[in-house]
């Protein structure tokens, strides 16, 4: 399988469509096709961008299709937190998602969270392709951690190696 892997879109869909467009794909009943290439996305769809809710639902129909691989990032694990009621601070880039969540309706709310806790929930923290030659993850994963669903692990791969240091 050939792959192009895509990181921190954070909700700018325009400049993904180009970028897409540009790598030969087609847009195709709302999604971008390649015949030969498969997108990959490493997290932080959402959050900053104009247009989050529009990200979500194409990388939800790319993975529905099986057309698609994702592992979440720090963002949007964030998101998901926010999504299921967690007391989560609305800053950072979430402010502009939790913006446009607001303005849709009751209805489209409802199904672009289930999309997206599906998304989420269904989908590894790191994906191991090519018989292990090939590891995806948001922040990276160091290679003795490969195979192992930790905290420590999941923080790794969602946040890097964090020092605890706060930049303000």
């Amino acid at each position: 399988m050939k792959l192009d892997i895509i990181g921190d879109i954070h909700g700018c869909l325009d400049e993904f469509t180009k970028l897409t467009k540009k790598l030969g794909y087609q847009w195709i009943n709302g999604i971008p096709l390649h015949p030969t290439r498969t997108l990959a996305f490493v997290g932080d769809l959402t959050d900053r961008g104009p247009n989050s809710v529009g990200v979500i639902e194409v990388v939800y129909q790319l993975w529905k299709e099986g057309r698609g691989i994702y592992s979440p990032g720090n963002h949007c694990n964030k998101l998901y937190r926010y999504l299921l009621g967690n007391g989560i601070k609305v800053v950072h880039g979430l402010e502009t998602t939790v913006g446009e969540l607001e303005r849709l309706s009751e209805q489209e709310f409802i199904l672009v969270k289930e999309h997206f806790i599906e998304l989420y929930e269904q989908n590894p923290l790191y994906h191991v392709l090519d018989d292990g030659n090939v590891v995806i993850a948001h922040a990276g994963i160091k290679e003795e951690d490969i195979g192992k669903q930790t905290n420590y692990v999941k923080t790794f791969v969602l946040y890097g190696d964090i020092t605890g240091e706060k930049n303000y």
